[in-house]
């Protein structure tokens, strides 16, 4: 599969260019599941996962402009990447598959990744970056995600979370915060940038939904319109 190319001429490479990838077959089980739930025909699998991960490619390729101001890729080199609800290869208990493409991307062009979510990383994406199974939720409703032990010390110059909070949340967040819990998603999201920043490093930023985010610039942070963000 050729690198996949958004309008800014992205340089980024697709998990799909790793050498060390698993054959076709790693997604077997998991994705043509997925597939046969979506009524998908043969011939739409590969368009199905090639348009998943194009969409990744280019929500990255945005965050690094914010970033950076910059498209290239050498300013993913080494970057710092906390990713946020960031999807597994397991399924969930409703049987959906959520690929964590963003952090597998981010991982193979150079950024240490770490990726946070409520299902075990496999295998494959700990050789990758560096999976960490939480409760998100119950840890921002309590106030705590930032003194997780996990996360105490560090310092990330991006945390995403596009597909957990945001315009399109993850659907046990959705249920959670708005049928079990009575809390608005807007008030859950500025619960989360809150318990962020902290772990933010100086001139990093925090994207939750790909239309405005924060940068910590001289220990304050301000808020910005997200590039791709169309008014």
């Amino acid at each position: 599969m050729d690198e996949i190319k958004d309008q800014s001429s992205s340089k980024l490479k697709t998990p799909e260019d790793l050498t060390s990838r698993p054959s076709s077959n790693f997604y077997s089980s998991e994705v043509m599941s997925k597939f046969k739930r979506l009524g998908l025909k043969e011939t739409d699998k590969h368009n199905y996962v090639s348009r998943e991960i194009e969409d990744a490619a280019s929500h990255l390729d945005n965050i690094i402009k914010e970033w950076r101001e910059d498209s290239s890729l050498e300013t993913l080199e080494g970057a710092r990447i906390l990713d946020i609800g960031s999807g597994t290869a397991e399924t969930d208990d409703s049987g959906h598959l959520w690929w964590p493409y963003f952090a597998e991307i981010a991982a193979v062009n150079g950024a240490e990744v770490t990726a946070l979510d409520i299902r075990q990383q496999t295998e494959f994406h700990q050789r990758l970056f560096t999976g960490i199974q939480m409760d998100i939720a119950e840890l921002v409703i309590n106030g705590e995600l930032a003194e997780h032990t996990a996360l105490q010390g560090k310092e990330f110059d991006i945390i995403a979370a596009k597909n957990f909070v945001g315009s399109n949340p993850a659907p046990e967040i959705d249920r959670l915060v708005r049928d079990e819990l009575g809390v608005s998603l807007d008030n859950f999201q500025a619960a989360l940038v809150e318990q962020l920043k902290p772990l933010v490093a100086e001139g990093g930023i925090i994207d939750l939904d790909g239309k405005t985010f924060y940068r910590r610039v001289s220990g304050e942070f301000r808020e910005e319109t997200a590039v791709g963000t169309k008014y």
